[in-house]
């Protein structure tokens, strides 16, 4: 029983640094490849790049874009 508890809590660790190295490589990917400059330069260029009544859609992987696209599409909406 006391093994399945220690085995337990190393998986738990395990997982849990894990997934800090994920949030790390996602960081440094996101600044390497300077997706968030990319998404400011999309708002800027859909307008000359969409027919009238044409829709632009993105999907957000992260809490950072997420917010950005939500400010950006209701700065394209509202003119």
């Amino acid at each position: 029983k006391q093994k399945e508890k220690l085995l337990k809590k190393y998986q738990e660790l395990k997982l849990r640094h894990a997934n800090h190295v994920m949030r790390i490589f996602q960081a440094l990917r996101i600044e390497v490849n300077q997706e968030l400059e990319q998404l400011h330069s999309v708002f800027h260029n859909a307008p000359s790049c969409l027919n009238i009544g044409g829709r632009l859609v993105m999907i957000a992987f992260h809490p950072g874009e997420d917010d950005l696209i939500k400010e950006g599409m209701g700065r394209l909406v509202s003119g």
